[in-house]
């Protein structure tokens, strides 16, 4: 067993993994569900959002973006396969 790399709460996975609580309160801050800003979780997103890597550049931030909407044309293919099969089926 390890421990969550931001409330250090023990979780089953391997080292340098969050826990599903943390996540969640990561995903709700940055939807504006969530306004604890001592959170541990919330402070493990700005400081990952402040850190080193936020200084790399936009040519790997828009490789990202590029990887994102690839991944995400297959779903829609399907979600539209899916939408017709339901009309006609």
């Amino acid at each position: 067993m390890t421990s969550c790399t931001s409330c250090g709460d023990s979780i089953s996975a391997g080292s340098g993994k969050l826990c599903s609580l943390c996540i969640a309160k990561m995903v709700n801050y940055m939807e504006g569900d969530y306004d604890d800003d001592n959170d541990p979780a919330v402070k493990h997103l700005k400081k990952t959002i402040d850190g080193p890597s936020a200084s790399r550049g936009s040519t790997q931030s828009g490789c990202a973006v590029v990887a994102l909407a690839v991944a995400a044309v297959p779903a829609l293919f399907t979600a539209g396969w899916l939408a017709v099969a339901n009309l006609f089926g």
